[in-house]
């Protein structure tokens, strides 16, 4: 970390600040999408209809995933978030998901000098500029919740 934030700290723990609390307000305001309540119902199913943590429900739940879905990252954490995880601790959980993106964004870009300010907000700035924003299916912005950050995250570490 020492190199990621080099002569600019101050600014960009503001900036990193303004990042998570942005998107953990934006996270809090969107609501469950409809697909996520079809998959606490399929974890209800393979727990019994108990909605209490059970380790043999959850895995029941991801093997039914494998089997008869498409077995994606979301729908595997679907069931966790929605049924046991407090809303502000998954916004917030998102929120750092989708910043650790900007800064690893950044550092990939940058290479091995240290990332600065300015950096970071331009791509921060750019990722705003250029989502889709005309959305005829208006899901597009919830939608990205579970079924893309976390996985662009694992993708650019892997390629970091």
């Amino acid at each position: 970390m020492k190199g990621l934030f080099a002569k600019h700290k101050i600014m960009m723990l503001v900036i990193i600040l303004a990042i998570i609390l942005i998107y953990t307000l934006f996270s809090l305001l969107c609501p469950i999408m409809t697909d996520d309540y079809m998959f606490w119902g399929k974890y209800l199913t393979a727990n019994n209809g108990s909605m209490m943590p059970s380790l043999s429900g959850y895995c029941n739940y991801v093997r039914d995933l494998w089997l008869y879905e498409n077995g994606r990252l979301a729908n595997v954490l679907c069931a966790p978030v929605v049924l046991w995880m407090p809303k502000l601790a998954w916004a917030i959980i998102l929120a750092v998901i989708i910043c650790a993106i900007y800064l690893l964004s950044a550092r990939m870009v940058n290479g091995s000098r240290p990332v600065n300010p300015l950096l970071l907000m331009s791509i921060w700035i750019c990722s705003i500029l250029l989502l889709p924003w005309y959305d005829t299916s208006s899901l597009m912005l919830i939608d990205y919740a579970l079924n893309y950050f976390p996985p662009t995250l694992l993708t650019l570490a892997t390629i970091w």
